[in-house]
């Protein structure tokens, strides 16, 4: 609590409007999380890759193609999140 009152006054509010707003942003992202979450259950995982295999690889514009396949990389699935790896130059 003694960290919040200089914040306060750098910001020109006071104590209680201080506190009040970051009572309101972490309120915020909570139910932001809990939204996403709750979106996520309902995902119908099989549909979606379903339908982003439909979509074309069409030729990428000038300037805008990836560099090509970065030797050593790895990408894998762990806890429902992409994982992306890239090599340490150097080693």
């Amino acid at each position: 609590m003694a960290g919040a009152r200089p914040l306060a006054e750098l910001n020109g509010i006071s104590l209680n409007q201080f506190l009040s707003s970051l009572i309101a942003a972490g309120t915020r992202e909570l139910r932001a999380n809990a939204d996403i979450r709750l979106r996520a259950e309902r995902a119908n995982r099989a549909a979606a890759l379903s339908i982003l295999s439909q979509v074309p690889d069409p030729t990428p514009l000038a300037g805008d193609a990836f560099p090509g396949r970065i030797e050593g990389a790895t990408a894998y699935v762990k806890k429902e999140r992409l994982v992306i790896t890239y090599p340490v130059h150097g080693q």
